[in-house]
């Protein structure tokens, strides 16, 4: 277990955070984190960010030979039930 002291830095308190326990859970400077306490101690957790995929991406996945199940067919003979754009 490391150790740290906190520290004062403007209007803030800050601790730092020994960087060979960052690359433990795959963090570095600028990476944002959840800040919780869980049974009286603090705990910080990398936020876990989803790549973003664009649309060709996406498509390239896809088998459009593949034939449709039953519940997809349903959903794309559906009349528009809103305000979707068709």
């Amino acid at each position: 277990m490391a150790r740290a002291r906190l520290r004062a830095v403007g209007g803030s308190i800050m601790v730092a955070v020994p960087r060979p326990l960052l690359h433990l859970v795959n963090a570095d400077v600028g990476t944002d984190v959840d800040i919780a306490v869980e049974s009286g101690r603090i705990v910080l957790a990398p936020v876990v960010r989803h790549q973003r995929h664009t649309l060709e991406e996406l498509l390239a996945q896809c088998n459009f030979g593949s034939p449709m199940s039953p519940e997809e067919r349903d959903w794309v003979d559906e009349s528009a039930a809103g305000g979707e754009l068709l």
